[in-house]
């Protein structure tokens, strides 16, 4: 009983162990059709695609010539899917493996776009913030030539503005406290740190107007003429001159 058994097994499996020829067996490519293959589904913009294809080839030939346009590129398969936090990793993974390729700074600019697009709104925490203030910095100081670098000021203006608007909020809140010194901290703190932003005008207004209510005038005056000064063209500078005009 068992000897048949055993031959209607191998009647079974011979004839499809037979079929399994060589011609139905796909050959693995090599390293560079892997990265044609890849590089081809990135072009069609399958990002999902994309990303098994270079994952792949990145796997399988860790020596490969364009290791580092295939990481770079995998980067961007993720940054394109809008998955932000691998796309991060990925170019950060590229300026710490090849740091001498000459893809380098394009990377460092993208971690920290990644970073700041990771960034919420100004009244939660902020360490991504700080972290794509990070990232500009180092592209800025370490590639002042690059083609990225117009974006990346731009990037980190708007990346401090954020800060900025972050300590402009809280002082605004002691303000609404009466706690007055308090508010008086976090303004000077963005005239100090942030004076480049956007913030920098609204907070020298507030100055001016808690030395008012801590019945400071010669100070709230002085405020508010600088502020003039500084920002004439502000649409604040009309109230500072009533501002002053009350107080004289």
């Amino acid at each position: 009983m068992h000897n048949r058994l055993k031959i209607l097994i191998l009647s079974i499996l011979i004839p499809l162990l037979l079929s399994c020829t060589s011609e139905n067996i796909k050959p693995v490519p090599g390293a560079e059709d892997q990265y044609q293959i890849a590089k081809r589904e990135y072009q069609n913009k399958d990002w999902s695609n994309a990303v098994i294809e270079f994952q792949k080839l990145i796997f399988n030939y860790p020596g490969f010539a364009k290791a580092d346009s295939a990481q770079f590129l995998l980067a961007m398969s993720y940054y394109n899917d809008k998955e932000y936090p691998l796309a991060a990793g990925e170019f950060n993974k590229l300026v710490f493996s090849f740091p001498t390729s000459p893809l380098t700074d394009d990377a460092l600019y993208y971690a920290g776009v990644c970073a700041l697009e990771q960034s919420p709104k100004s009244d939660l925490e902020q360490q991504y913030t700080h972290i794509a203030i990070e990232r500009f910095q180092d592209f800025l100081e370490e590639y002042p030539q690059s083609e990225y670098v117009p974006q990346a000021k731009k990037k980190l203006l708007e990346a401090r503005s954020k800060l900025a608007e972050k300590t402009y909020n809280t002082a605004h809140l002691y303000v609404k406290m009466g706690d007055y010194n308090s508010a008086l901290i976090y303004l000077n703190e963005i005239l100090d740190l942030y004076g480049d932003t956007p913030w920098a005008s609204k907070a020298f207004f507030l100055l001016g107007e808690v030395y008012l209510k801590q019945n400071k005038l010669d100070k709230a005056k002085d405020t508010f003429q600088e502020f003039i000064e500084r920002y004439p063209q502000d649409k604040l500078a009309n109230k500072a001159r009533e501002k002053i005009n009350d107080i004289q």
